[in-house]
């Protein structure tokens, strides 16, 4: 009896078929395997991943010089102009304050009036104030004699509303006489002594925005 007829002849033909097939396999994957192996043992990067080289930029080296003589102060502007008022750039404006208005000068047309009047006598002569409603300018004084008097003249058109005669008891003057004019208000002014001739001081007028005063010095 051969051996192919024997109950252990499958086995041995299917051992002998194994074999041959794991030769073939082997020789037909040796290189994948190497290839597989280097992968294997590669570090692992996705493959939508793109590689960039990566560039270190360099720290700026600031150098830092010690004080000494010879170093230079930084330089400041001190001579800086300021913008002009006109200039775009210009954040603030110098405003200029207004002037005070002057009050109103009232016109020589413009009726006065001569409010009040005191009268007194001092060391250095008589004295006699004259309160008004507008300012007085432009008083003239002259002198007359037979009898002696002081003559003052207010130009313009002036109403009285003081007393007109008024008598003195004692110094130089002993009468003062207020007159309405139609150009002018006068106001006399009567010595005592009625004789007298010219005096060589003449009377101060003292002129003022709401009235005048009248000295006539002592002889």
């Amino acid at each position: 009896m051969s051996a192919l007829h024997t109950s252990r002849a499958p086995w041995v033909l299917l051992a002998v078929f194994c074999a041959a097939a794991l030769i073939v396999f082997a020789v037909a994957i040796d290189r994948d395997v190497a290839l597989i192996r280097d992968m294997a043992s590669a570090p692992k990067t996705p493959a939508h991943v793109v590689r960039m080289p990566i560039v270190l930029a360099e720290k700026p080296t600031i150098r830092v010089e010690p004080p000494g003589e010879h170093a230079r102060p930084t330089p400041t502007a001190t001579h800086a102009e300021p913008p002009p008022a006109h200039s775009p750039s210009a954040h603030t404006e110098i405003v200029k304050p207004s002037p005070t208005p002057l009050p109103p000068t009232p016109s020589p047309d413009v009726a006065g009036t001569l409010l009040s009047h005191a009268f007194k006598t001092a060391d250095a002569g008589f004295e006699a104030r004259f309160r008004t409603d507008k300012p007085v300018s432009g008083a003239r004084l002259a002198f007359r004699s037979a009898p002696a008097m002081w003559v003052v003249d207010l130009p313009g058109t002036w109403k009285n509303r003081a007393r007109r005669d008024v008598t003195i008891d004692q110094g130089p003057i002993r009468r003062v006489a207020i007159g309405e004019h139609p150009n002018f208000l006068r106001i006399v002014l009567y010595y005592r002594d009625a004789n007298r001739s010219k005096p060589s001081m003449a009377p101060m007028a003292l002129e003022a925005e709401n009235g005048f005063t009248v000295i006539v010095p002592n002889p």
